[in-house]
């Protein structure tokens, strides 16, 4: 159990780390350096739209 708290501690951390760079706009800058990276981001947060809106990110509909 104390494998998967820590776990859970980690996702956490990369799912702030995932808002954070929309809410900075420092995304633009990541895109050009790692477009890989955005598109397993962009997965994420398309099926989970509700759990990362919880977190504070703005999502919208294109």
């Amino acid at each position: 159990m104390k494998d998967m708290n820590k776990l859970k501690e980690v996702v956490h951390s990369i799912e702030m780390e995932m808002v954070d760079l929309w809410s900075t706009g420092e995304v633009t800058y990541v895109m050009k350096d790692d477009p890989e990276f955005i598109t397993m981001i962009m997965t994420a947060v398309h099926f989970d739209r509700e759990h990362f809106r919880g977190l504070g990110m703005v999502i919208g509909e294109a």
